[in-house]
Parts: structure tokens; C-alpha cells; sequence
């Protein structure tokens, strides 16, 4: 009974910090502060990438970012608390002027806590916040579904 019982919370765990919901609030200000807020309703995803997160994910992120620049689906929100220079190490100076690339060089994606070390793929609606963390777990499974939306929107 007990085991069954530590499974089923461990399962609810794992569900929920996976997926969640929250206010559209915080995206907007941080893309007030970092860009355009007008960006929220241009593209269907955000796809954040802390720069100093898992480098697992950051890597494979950072390969798919460059898949996808000029991209009218998908932006990407590339974050650092460490500054500039390491996201410039990343990618051209080409690269960071698409429109699709946003760039956090002060880490205010840090301040407004919707950055951690996972990368996350953010989903704007008309009033929530859809947070998918990305973990080295479910890294790959959430890229497939990522792809397979894209391609199909």
C-alpha cells in the first residue's frame, strides 16, 4: 500500500515538473524588458536556452536554434547569467540579429524565474503559459513532438 503510494506521487512528480500552466505575465515582461512584446503573438513557441544549464540540452538546443533561424513558428530565447559573451561564443553575430533569435545577455529570464538550468519550451494562449521542461529525460521525446508541430502548423 505504501509503495503504491510513494509510485503514485513519484509519477505526479515527475508530471508536473514536466508541464505546467501559469500566468502569460512573466513571458510578457521579459520580452518587454529584453525585446519586442508584440513577439508573444508571432510565433506559436518559445524555446528558452539557458546558456549555463545542462549541456546536454543546451547543446541540442543550440544545434536545433540554428536549424530553425528565420524560422515564423518558433523564437528562442537565449539566456545567460554569465553575460554577452557567452552567447556570442555560440552563434554569429548573423545568427543573433533574426528575428526569431532573442537575446537575454543580463539573464532577466533568471530574475523573472522563468528560467532554471533545464531548457523549456514555453507555449503562449490566450491567457496561460503552457512550461514544458525540457530534462535530459524527456529531452529527446519533446524535440519529435517539437519537430512534428512544426512541420504540421
Amino acid at each position: 500500500m505504501i509503495s503504491r503510494l510513494l509510485l503514485t506521487i513519484a509519477v505526479m512528480t515527475l508530471i508536473s515538473c514536466n508541464l505546467n500552466k501559469q500566468e502569460l505575465r512573466p513571458l510578457q515582461l521579459l520580452l518587454s524588458e529584453i525585446d519586442d512584446p508584440g513577439k508573444i503573438s508571432k510565433f506559436d513557441y518559445f524555446m528558452l536556452i539557458p546558456l549555463g544549464g545542462c549541456q546536454y540540452c543546451v547543446l541540442k538546443s543550440i544545434e536545433f536554434s540554428k536549424q530553425h533561424i528565420g524560422s515564423n513558428k518558433i523564437a528562442f530565447i537565449l539566456t545567460s547569467m554569465v553575460g554577452q559573451k557567452e552567447i556570442t561564443l555560440n552563434y554569429s553575430p548573423d545568427q543573433l540579429t533574426a528575428e526569431n533569435m532573442i537575446v537575454d545577455g543580463e539573464g532577466k529570464a533568471y530574475a523573472s524565474a522563468l528560467a532554471d538550468e533545464n531548457v523549456k519550451l514555453l507555449i503562449p494562449g490566450k491567457k496561460k503559459l503552457v512550461v514544458i521542461n525540457m530534462t535530459p529525460a524527456t529531452y529527446e521525446d519533446e524535440l519529435v513532438k517539437l519537430k512534428e508541430n512544426l512541420i504540421s502548423i
